[in-house]
């Protein structure tokens, strides 16, 4: 059931942006680093999968390759098919350069807000997977075409969030989701990316 409420809660932002937005499907130019990020996670996840005593290693090690490693194979597929959606979509928009800078940014953001929630706030290390990248990719990209969203687009990411909020099963990952899609929105604010109204 948890693992359900996970995939519900992950895929409502992913479902408003294949949804909502009129364009065309990100289906082209997906940058080598896009891919290389997808296939590592994919291979490290199955590893994990067979190899049982990845889980018991340093949780600093688990940590840094946290954004990598996926809790089953539902997750992960999840995750890519979403990874796939969002950051092909983000390089299809941005180009090799920045959307290689955002999703490395996000990385390593991810890594120390997950540090700081296992250290410091004391909560239970969670398998997360791709998602705050994805999330924080998302933030970028809605950020740079919200001047061009209608009032009812706008309202229905809102709503998005919120219900993906409500099916998320632990505090942890509201908390990475939600700043990951936070900082996707200050890398595009920031950057200077959000379109100007036609």
């Amino acid at each position: 059931m948890d693992v359900v409420r996970s995939v519900i809660a992950f895929s409502m932002p992913i479902a408003w942006m294949c949804l909502m937005l009129n364009h065309k499907a990100p289906l082209r130019n997906i940058n080598v680093y896009t891919w290389c990020l997808l296939a590592l996670s994919a291979m490290l996840s199955v590893i994990s999968f067979q190899w049982e005593s990845l889980g018991r290693v340093l949780p600093i090690i688990r940590i840094v390759i946290s954004p990598l490693l996926h809790a089953d194979y539902l997750h992960l597929c999840v995750n890519t098919l979403g990874g796939f959606l969002v950051l092909s979509r983000l390089e299809e928009t941005n180009g090799l350069r920045l959307t290689s800078a955002i999703l490395t940014a996000a990385y390593v953001v991810h890594v120390i807000f997950v540090a700081f929630c296992v250290f410091v706030m004391r909560l239970p290390l969670d398998v997360l997977g791709l998602s705050s990248i994805v999330f924080a990719g998302l933030g970028f990209f809605v950020h740079q075409i919200h001047r061009d969203l209608s009032k009812v687009q706008k309202n229905a990411f809102v709503s998005s969030i919120v219900l993906m909020v409500i099916f998320e099963v632990s505090v942890q990952t509201i908390l990475v989701h939600c700043f990951a899609l936070m900082f996707g929105f200050m890398l595009a604010f920031l950057s200077g990316k959000g379109r100007e109204s036609n």
